[in-house]
Parts: C-alpha cells; sequence; structure tokens
C-alpha cells in the first residue's frame, strides 16, 4: 500500500509541475495545440494547464482521487492518440513515450478504481 501511495504522490507531483510549466509557456502550448488542429487553441491550452495543475495537486495529497484522476487519464490517452500515435515508428523515439504515456494512464486508472493508497488526505479507500 505505501508503493502505491509513493506512485500516486509521483505522478501527482509529475502533473503539478508540467501544469505549472505549461501556465509559463501558455502561448507555446496553445501554438502546438493549434497545430494538432484543435479549434480554440488556447482556450484548451488553459484547460490543459489548469486540469494538470488543479487534478495534479489533488493526486498529489490523495484528495477525492477516485475522480481527480479520470481526467488525467483522458490527457494520457489524448496525448497518445494525437501525439504519439500519428508519428509510428520502431525506435524508442516512439516506444518510450508511448509506453510512458500508457503506464501512467493504467496506474491513473488504478487509484481511480481502487483508491489513493496510503499518504492520502482522503482516507476513503
Amino acid at each position: 500500500d505505501k508503493y502505491l501511495g509513493t506512485i500516486r504522490v509521483l505522478i501527482g507531483l509529475m502533473f503539478l509541475l508540467t501544469g505549472v510549466a505549461k501556465i509559463i509557456g501558455l502561448n507555446g502550448i496553445g501554438d502546438f495545440l493549434g497545430s494538432l488542429g484543435f479549434p480554440a487553441a488556447m482556450f484548451f491550452a488553459w484547460v490543459l494547464a489548469l486540469s494538470e495543475l488543479i487534478f495534479g495537486a489533488a493526486l498529489l495529497v490523495g484528495y477525492k482521487v477516485k475522480y481527480t484522476a479520470w481526467p488525467l487519464v483522458i490527457v494520457m490517452a489524448t496525448v497518445i492518440v494525437l501525439v504519439i500515435l500519428p508519428k509510428p515508428s520502431f525506435g524508442s523515439a516512439f516506444f518510450t513515450p508511448f509506453f510512458m504515456h500508457l503506464v501512467i494512464a493504467v496506474a491513473l486508472a488504478h487509484f481511480a478504481m481502487n483508491g489513493s493508497g496510503c499518504w492520502a488526505i482522503d482516507k476513503k479507500h
């Protein structure tokens, strides 16, 4: 159980920090989303940055994880489908990000379905 708590804390910290970085570089995120064909790219840049920041913080502290992990699963799945899969190759440039995002999505889904593990402020596992 403490190992699962450690994984949750680390994944939450990762999203919290990438959310902060996205807010700092919001114009670049908007440009990137626009290059992927997102309509209203700056709106979705804000949605993405705030989702990673808010849900990452909730995951980090273990608050309502059964609900706050799902939006991050959607973020990971979206990255896989819209960014990684359109550029297939058979080297580490494809497999490393593909499996990294997949493993994070599966871990998040585990927390969403089974609870937060230890070190959570929300003790409802």
